[in-house]
């Protein structure tokens, strides 16, 4: 019986090899498991997708990005229509505040590969109110000055939390200066002492105009001290909405190469390179962003959208000023590609 079985599951993948391919659209990329005791064990979600394709999809592996998260995965082929899961497994023993891990799972569909995030906040056992709000601003403690929200997709409307202590023995007023665009909430807190209350905000990804890294400041105020709050996130486009036909006629960055190499040069020249930027998909492509890790590299673009099946150009000038030697600089590309919607460059050289 279970050779029959075989036979009719070889007989059927046969048969969708000659489909268009799977598809998997994921009911969330991220979840936030907010505050979580260190010594409660470990913590689990479970991540739901649909094959909304037309051939069988096969997940060939998952990885954490660290050995703390551990992972399950639906192991048999996920036929056209049916559902499968991604399980995230966190321990939070000896990795006390906040955490962001995230989990590549590789398929044999479109795409590829999907990146999912867990986030949240580990509370130290045996701690003190002292010890969690350690950070200061006049009579009140903070956890911290900064919050890491990983990959936000420029659709997700993301709940942001601040809690603030009042550590003294006075009732205390804290306040949020204009909240930068994309943040919305109450700004104000009064709190008796001893007494925690949190800021609740909400981002909405939509309203921003920058991708990739960025980061958002907060003021915020307690009686006459000042300080800054910071959310760091990196703004990804969420192609998920897309139909497969849609994906399959979208936008396609092809490169040349992934890595530019200049001749030898004497330090202090400008070292000038270009590269062609191939769109061989089927709707306009869109430059979104161009990131370099050196403010000594500049760039032009001649188009910022490039029509299906035409190239712009882009053209790299790296001032060698100061340097000397081997020199290797990263150039990060972002566009409207759902099959590579980042895409990284090295510029390479040797300065004499």
């Amino acid at each position: 019986m279970k050779r029959i079985a075989l036979l009719v599951l070889l007989t059927l993948l046969s048969l969708w090899a000659f489909a268009e391919g799977g598809y998997l659209v994921f009911k969330s990329i991220d979840h936030q498991f907010g505050d979580v005791p260190e010594a409660g064990g470990e913590i689990r979600h479970t991540f739901e997708f649909t094959n909304k394709g037309d051939a069988p999809v096969i997940i060939y592996g998952v990885s954490a990005s660290c050995g703390c998260t551990a992972t399950e995965w639906s192991k048999e082929p996920i036929l056209p229509g049916k559902k499968g899961t991604i399980t995230a497994i966190f321990q939070p023993l000896g990795r006390p505040y906040s955490f962001s891990k995230t989990i590549t799972v590789r398929t044999n569909s479109q795409p590829a590969t999907v990146v999912l995030t867990i986030r949240g906040f580990v509370i130290p056992k045996n701690a003190t109110q002292e010890s969690l709000y350690s950070q200061r601003l006049g009579a009140v403690g903070l956890r911290s000055f900064y919050q890491l929200l990983g990959d936000v997709s420029h659709l997700a409307v993301e709940k942001v939390e601040i809690p603030v202590w009042n550590a003294s023995d006075k009732p205390q007023e804290v306040t949020l200066g204009a909240l930068p665009t994309g943040l919305s909430g109450k700004t104000k807190l009064k709190l008796n002492p001893g007494e925690i209350k949190t800021f609740e905000l909400e981002l909405q990804a939509k309203k921003l105009k920058e991708w990739g890294q960025q980061s958002l400041e907060l003021v915020i105020r307690c009686g006459t001290a000042t300080g800054s709050f910071y959310l760091h996130f990196t703004r990804v486009e969420d192609f998920s909405k897309l139909s497969l036909k849609e994906r399959e006629k979208a936008a396609r960055l092809e490169l040349p190469t992934s890595r530019v190499s200049f001749d030898k040069a004497k330090t202090g020249d400008v070292v000038e390179q270009k590269m062609e930027l191939k769109n061989v998909g089927g709707a306009p492509l869109i430059i979104r962003k161009v990131v370099t890790n050196s403010s000594q590299i500049t760039y032009t673009l001649d188009k910022e959208e490039i029509p299906a099946g035409q190239s712009g150009w882009i053209t790299f000038r790296f001032d060698t000023k100061g340097y000397y030697g081997e020199q290797v600089r990263n150039i990060q590309i972002i566009v409207n590609d759902p099959q590579g919607a980042t895409q990284t460059l090295e510029l390479a050289g040797t300065l004499e």
